[in-house]
């Protein structure tokens, strides 16, 4: 059975919703008492989310605000949150809520800068279930065997594809590239040059978007870390396969250089290379959904085709996201844990997804008929299934980093694949020795 079956199932099984309707947080709030005036609880949550994002979020505080008459929720965006966190944290000003990048949460846990949330999950009136989410999402959130945050939303990446171009090309837009093998073959027939050789249009470009290398050791069957993350693996041969893939398929269209001229004609809005056809497929996330909303509305709805990440031994997709989390020091941290509840429940999650451009983390609402039922964000709600998520671990931003470096130096034929990992992954070990001695217990 397919790994995609069950939220498939799940989808076709959905009725529709009649409307959103706001509850009271199981367990109950502080109610006043009649006549009695008294002081509202205040807490403050952070966030470095602009525009939309941030608006749904004073909309979600506000419904809360509304709902109940003890406690008052204030929303305030900052920039450079990580650090600023950690100095409030310091000096004993932290906020009591914030939106905090789950990809940070090995760092910030191993610090001890975030308040464990196993007490509060074991309560019996909780209404926060582990089971209820995203299992890429909420293993995200756990740090040497403890909860640290809950998942608010989550982010993935699938297969975008210009349907016209694979039309004009002789492909089936009905049957996107399954496997690496297919990956290729369709980039092939896609390429197109002018008449003194230069790149005039390309299929998929590995190293482009950002994309990791981690995300094509998954796909091979592999990681960075072993089990107990003690030890780096991704020189080991499943891994050097895939980086030797994504030379050759670099070296396909000429080589770094000859991408790179190709790049440099490239526009945005209406004159980005996708919706152009310059390039005619690319690995890339749920976020563009609203660029591409305001900028390209009819290329969206009409000639943008979607598919899962194609694969090598398996599917596999890049699970990232935000999450809520409570500071170690918060000053309110029962107001806090209460607003979580209500900020993670099924109507606020529809709520930011709507208004953001986000996929709940919250699975009742992923699965809700108005998100999958669109067809953009129906494609990255079923790819949650094979989803997965960095390393939580505290080195693994730095690491990170040495795997991108490997890349470089392979793509650019500085050193061979199977050197360039070697090289990072002696490094990366040394790095992963010193945060375990430092930060383990």
């Amino acid at each position: 059975m397919s790994r995609l079956s069950s939220l498939s199932r799940m989808a076709r099984a959905l009725v529709p919703t009649r409307g959103v309707i706001l509850s009271v947080i199981a367990g109950g709030l502080l109610l006043l008492s009649p006549g009695v005036a008294q002081a509202r609880t205040t807490i403050t949550f952070w966030t470095d989310w602009g525009g939309d994002g941030l608006a749904a979020l004073e909309l979600i505080a506000d419904n809360f605000n509304k709902s109940q008459s003890a406690i008052e929720v204030k929303v305030t965006a900052t920039g450079d949150l990580n650090t600023k966190l950690l100095t409030a944290i310091a000096g004993n000003a932290a906020p009591d809520l914030v939106l905090l990048d789950r990809y940070r949460t090995g760092e910030m846990a191993a610090r001890k800068a975030l308040t464990p949330l196993d007490p509060y999950l074991a309560r019996k009136d909780t209404t926060i279930k582990p089971d209820d989410f995203f299992g890429a999402a909420w293993n995200e959130t756990i740090y040497e065997g403890t909860v640290y945050s809950v998942p608010f939303y989550v982010d993935n990446r699938v297969l975008f594809y210009n349907i016209p171009r694979f039309e004009e090309t002789g492909l089936d837009a009905q049957r996107p590239p399954v496997d690496w093998d297919d990956l290729v073959e369709y980039s092939r027939k896609l390429t197109s040059r002018t008449p003194d050789g230069r790149l005039k249009t390309v299929g998929y470009v590995p190293i482009w978007h950002g994309v990791s290398l981690t995300h094509y050791m998954w796909q091979n069957g592999t990681d960075v870390f072993n089990a107990d993350k003690t030890r780096v693996i991704f020189d080991q041969q499943p891994s050097v396969e895939a980086l030797d893939w994504v030379v050759r398929f670099v070296d396909m269209y000429g080589g770094v250089a000859a991408l790179n001229d190709l790049s440099s004609q490239f526009g945005s809005g209406t004159k980005d290379p996708l919706v152009t056809g310059q390039e005619a497929m690319k690995s890339d996330g749920n976020w563009m959904y609203g660029d591409m909303k305001k900028a390209v509305p009819q290329f969206l709805e009409k000639d943008l085709g979607l598919a899962p990440l194609p694969k090598k031994k398996q599917y596999a997709t890049i699970a990232g996201g935000f999450s809520l989390a409570i500071p170690v020091n918060a000053r309110q941290k029962e107001a806090a844990w209460k607003f979580l509840q209500f900020a993670v429940s099924k109507e606020s999650q529809l709520l930011f997804a709507q208004r953001a451009g986000s996929i709940p983390a919250l699975i009742a609402a992923a699965t809700d008929p108005v998100i999958i039922g669109n067809r953009f964000w129906r494609p990255f709600i079923l790819s949650m299934e094979f989803a997965r998520y960095r390393p939580v671990h505290p080195a693994f931003p730095e690491i990170e980093s040495l795997i991108y470096q490997a890349v470089d130096d392979a793509v650019n034929h500085r050193l061979s694949p199977q050197a360039a990992l070697k090289q990072a992954a002696e490094k990366a070990q040394a790095i992963l020795d010193r945060y375990n001695k430092h930060f383990r217990r």
